[in-house]
């Protein structure tokens, strides 16, 4: 899902991104837990921002620097 929206314009944010998952599941609070653990410990604290204002676009530039 991200992937498919790093390609899209225009830039978005990677909660935008995700939004149509978290609304699928909406009604499942177990799971959207889920969603926001995974989201806060994969890419909220991994690229030190909130998921609401990190680029879908630009969040992970440097994951193909070996730096």
């Amino acid at each position: 899902m991200l992937s498919q929206a790093q390609h899209r314009d225009p830039d978005i944010s990677v909660r935008q991104a995700l939004a149509s998952l978290f609304e699928e599941f909406q009604a499942d609070s177990e799971v959207i837990r889920m969603f926001n653990f995974v989201l806060s410990g994969q890419i909220e604290q991994e690229y030190a921002g909130s998921a609401d204002e990190l680029s879908v676009h630009w969040y992970d530039m440097a994951s193909g620097q070996n730096g």
